[in-house]
């Protein structure tokens, strides 16, 4: 048999491998939540966390003979899981405003456009703006711009001038 009937299953295999996708999912949601992320980034986090590689573990399942390929099952199972459970998630995020798009835009709008630029002023970013993790010369008390373009000193060679 070349591969396994993946409706042929005991149920016992489609709970079971809806855990981990599941359980990712929470567990990211809970701890980007802990570290205070905003809300857009916790979705991401979330999906980014539990989504897997489903290709490779099906690629290395079906080189590894006929148990390898009733194996492959597994990761067949998985992926429908991810597009099933990270469509809920992501369709559920925008449901309650935890996404940079606007809250009048309906969702066929928001599925073909980019949000990315309202990060700036954003409310879930409150207003700041997308380099503030970059410091500055104004930032790190210098008084003249000019010192962040001085020449790096030559490195020591171990003998002086």
């Amino acid at each position: 048999e070349s591969c396994a009937d993946p409706f042929g299953q005991k149920i016992e295999v489609y709970f079971i491998v809806a855990i981990p996708v599941l359980l990712g999912l929470v567990a990211a949601t809970f701890f980007s939540s802990l570290a205070n992320l905003p809300k857009p980034q916790r979705v991401a986090v979330s999906i980014e966390t539990a989504y897997q590689n489903t290709g490779i573990a099906l690629a290395v399942s079906l080189s590894l003979g006929p148990k390898g390929r009733a194996a492959a099952i597994v990761p067949i199972i998985y992926g429908g899981y991810e597009a099933l459970f990270f469509g809920l998630y992501a369709l559920g995020s925008w449901y309650i405003g935890w996404t940079l798009s606007p809250d009048d835009e309906p969702l066929w709008t928001i599925l073909f456009n980019d949000y990315q630029d309202l990060i700036d002023g954003h409310k879930h970013y409150g207003g700041v703006p997308k380099d503030s993790g970059k410091i500055s010369a104004d930032s790190a008390g210098a008084t003249d711009k000019s010192d962040f373009s001085q020449e790096a000193p030559a490195p020591f060679t171990g003998v002086e001038p």
